[in-house]
């Protein structure tokens, strides 16, 4: 019996169908979204839970491409985005829009006073799981905690800009998102990405 383990390759992202693979999507958000950090091959097969074969593949492809470069430090290879091809900015961008919400939304309301926990639901968080279906038209957010409303929705300004949709944040208590209504169990019950905090089990 060969001992050959042959990787299938996996569909595209819904949000972002001009990539190659699921793992060439993952490498190039966790490397263009995070620019100033350098992963070495191991650390980086981990981040993005694709196995060192067709990580190292992947990576190779990307280097061939010019779109990342790679250096030996001691006996690891380390890769980082090469902000120096032409498409590095049409690409980030791109990523960005297409795998951005999570970090851009975290840098928005991180410092925020009484934000307690932030999450992604409705179509965008779906698409970003890979569920089949239109492409968003929003990006919906829910902010639990106490925060001024007013500067959560002027923070939502910058986030709006990068990810080229509006993103409506819905405010509620931590009792209000603890209490039952068609709206939050319509949430609960379906796709939600952790931004910030927790809330599970209605805890924020």
């Amino acid at each position: 019996m060969s001992s050959t383990i042959r990787y299938m390759r996996t569909a595209a992202h819904p949000l972002a169908p001009l990539f190659r693979s699921t793992t060439q999507e993952r490498i190039l958000a966790a490397l263009f979204l995070d620019v100033e950090h350098d992963y070495n091959m191991r650390e980086l097969a981990t981040k993005i839970g694709s196995p060192y074969a067709s990580v190292h593949r992947e990576v190779g492809r990307l280097t061939d491409a010019g779109l990342v470069v790679k250096r030996k430090v001691g006996q690891a290879s380390v890769v980082k985005p090469n902000k120096n091809a032409p498409a590095y900015g049409p690409l980030r961008d791109l990523i960005l829009v297409s795998f951005g919400a999570v970090p851009v939304l975290a840098e928005a309301l991180t410092e925020i006073r009484g934000v307690q926990a932030v999450a992604l639901h409705g179509s965008y968080a779906a698409r970003l799981k890979g569920v089949d279906g239109p492409p968003p038209e929003d990006v919906d957010v829910i902010v639990v905690g106490d925060p001024d409303p007013m500067t959560v929705f002027a923070a939502m300004r910058i986030p709006t800009d990068i990810l080229g949709l509006p993103v409506n944040p819905t405010i509620m208590t931590r009792d209000e998102w603890r209490k039952r209504s068609p709206f939050i169990d319509e949430v609960r019950h379906g796709i939600m990405i952790p931004v910030m905090g927790t809330l599970e089990d209605g805890d924020a």
